[in-house]
């Protein structure tokens, strides 16, 4: 794709979109708070880009949301426990970010299969 800048917030008006796959590109910057009004959205690949700041609290808003991958960003900070609330979500790929702190321990109670991938990071 070759995008450059930080991602669209016109992103956040796409409401029909199930399959939103942006990475390998030279986005940065954090993503906008319009982005979780995509209720749709089953597959969220942002992976390999330059986004920054912290992971988003609002990603518990996205329902509908089956994977998730945003590794090789530069995502700091903690892994936000709202993440977890979805109990559909199969795959989650947040290696090689800036994340630190602990894993939620919301993880170990979830009742379903999750495929989950945090190398790289500084957790414990």
């Amino acid at each position: 794709n070759d995008l450059i800048g930080t991602v669209p917030d016109a992103l956040g008006q796409l409401m029909r979109v199930q399959s939103l796959l942006i990475g390998r590109n030279e986005l940065m910057g954090p993503i906008p708070a319009n982005f979780f009004n995509i209720e749709n959205l089953y597959h969220l690949n942002l992976r390999e880009n330059k986004l920054s700041e912290q992971l988003s609290s609002c990603f518990g808003k996205l329902t509908s949301l089956r994977e998730i991958f945003l590794d090789y960003d530069k995502l700091t900070s903690a892994i936000q426990s709202e993440l977890w609330t979805n109990k559909y979500l199969r795959i989650v790929e947040l290696s090689y970010n800036m994340f630190i702190g602990s894993v939620p321990p919301e993880i170990g109670s979830r009742n379903t299969m999750l495929d989950l991938y945090l190398l790289g990071n500084q957790l414990s």
